[in-house]
């Protein structure tokens, strides 16, 4: 397998498996009651968890019960709530930063909801000499910095529009609060 072809396997998979965290990234950088320091903290954390765990479990299926991934899905409710909360209390022209809670918050929401990710890019790990999976994972960090890009550059486009911005800050906590349900849920996308 060639370089070029790992790459456009990573990178599309990556794409695919993570569609739904740039909009959720795009939301929450159009809230404005989390900083985007906060954001971006929470998007690395999320992105090496992410990769670690699919390269544990890539390497052993024995080390991390898979089936428990989905009880994280409190975690982004309660982000939710938490942000929904601040929007009634009228913390909406502020910045808010919890400072490494928040971010903890943004990374864990992100890596729960990554589910699909590593379901991908485990066996894809599991199935490839060492020296491939070094091409694998760098990949996959340069593939989530460019996410990151997009989704700043996104927002950045959309905050422009203060109708856009207002609606933002009102339909991130509830798209958080969804992803903690599906999370939570039963459903086909499920592990187990």
């Amino acid at each position: 397998m060639s370089e070029l072809t790992i790459i456009a396997l990573v990178a599309g998979s990556y794409a695919a498996t993570n569609m739904d965290n740039l909009t959720i990234l795009v939301s929450w950088m159009l809230a404005g009651n989390i900083s985007r320091a906060s954001v971006a903290r929470g998007y690395a954390m999320a992105t090496i968890s992410v990769l670690a765990i699919s390269t544990i479990l890539g390497l052993s299926s024995y080390a991390i019960p898979v089936g428990l991934i989905g009880y994280l899905g409190v975690i982004p409710i309660g982000l939710g709530v938490w942000s929904l909360v601040g929007q009634f209390r009228g913390n909406q022209q502020g910045e808010v930063d919890a400072g490494a809670g928040a971010a903890f918050g943004i990374g864990a929401t992100l890596t729960a909801n990554s589910v699909d990710s590593i379901i991908v890019f485990a066996p894809l790990l599991a199935d490839s000499q060492m020296v491939i999976d070094a091409y694998i994972a760098s990949t996959f960090i340069v593939v989530a910095a460019v996410w990151y890009w997009m989704a700043k550059f996104a927002s950045q486009r959309a905050a422009k529009l203060d109708v856009v911005t207002k609606i933002a800050g009102w339909l991130a906590p509830f798209i958080m609060i969804f992803v903690g349900i599906y999370i939570l849920m039963n459903t086909s996308t499920d592990v187990i």
